[in-house]
Formats: structure tokens, C-alpha cells, sequence
């Protein structure tokens, strides 16, 4: 009896050790690719200039090669049904620079940066913690 209570213990325990594990490493790869967004968050927010250049001198190439980087190291850590999601957000968040005149023929600069800030939000909305 005491065997059979031991066994059942110890794999309980692995069990939530396993599951603590895969917890902690997805926060770690979800904490990776929040990062990458602080910047380009933290200027569309704060800026305060009106000028017809404002995506691409914010969000330039560069920062969708690095933030493309982050989403790599993410990635491995959504499950099937979260990653498909996740692709088809990444695809209209990297589309949106292209899309926006179309979509928006007049913007103000509150809706052009709000238009960006949705399309962020609906990334990390992946990468919160748990």
C-alpha cells in the first residue's frame, strides 16, 4: 500500500514539475518576444510629431527583422491551434505598412497609430504570461 501511495506521489510530482518547466520556459520565450515590441510601442505612443513617414521611420525593416527574430524563439512554445492564429496575426501585423493607405485613404496621425498599436496588441495578446 505504501509503495502503490509513494509511486502515485512521485509521479504526481513529476507530472507538475514537467508542467512547471514548460510554464517557466514559455514565459521566457513569451517575455523574448514582448521585448522586441517595447520600442516601437513606446515610440508610436509617445510620438508627437505629424509627418507622412511616421511607420516607416518607426517601424523600419530592421525592426521587423529583430522583432521576426523574437517571434522565432516564440514560436516553439504555442500549441498547434495558438500558433495558426499567431501566424495569420504575424502575416497582417508585417502586411499593415502596405495596407494602411488602403484601408485608411485620410488618416489622422491618432487613427494611423492607433491602426499599428491594434495590430501590436493583437501579437502580445499571444505572449501573456501564465
Amino acid at each position: 500500500v505504501t509503495y502503490f501511495f509513494s509511486k502515485r506521489l512521485i509521479e504526481q510530482s513529476h507530472r507538475h514539475n514537467l508542467e512547471a518547466m514548460r510554464i517557466a520556459d514559455f514565459n521566457r520565450g513569451a517575455a523574448a518576444f514582448r521585448t522586441a515590441f517595447i520600442d516601437t510601442v513606446f515610440l508610436l505612443r509617445r510620438h508627437k510629431e505629424g509627418t507622412e513617414n511616421l511607420i516607416t521611420k518607426i517601424i523600419t525593416d530592421k525592426v521587423i527583422v529583430d522583432q521576426e527574430k523574437a517571434k522565432i524563439i516564440f514560436e516553439p512554445f504555442l500549441n498547434k491551434t495558438a500558433l495558426g492564429d499567431f501566424s495569420m496575426t504575424w502575416d497582417a501585423y508585417t502586411k499593415c505598412r502596405m495596407n494602411y493607405g488602403s484601408v485608411n485613404a485620410n488618416p489622422t496621425k491618432a487613427e494611423e497609430i492607433q491602426f499599428f498599436l491594434d495590430h501590436i496588441y493583437r501579437l502580445l495578446h499571444f505572449a501573456e504570461r501564465r
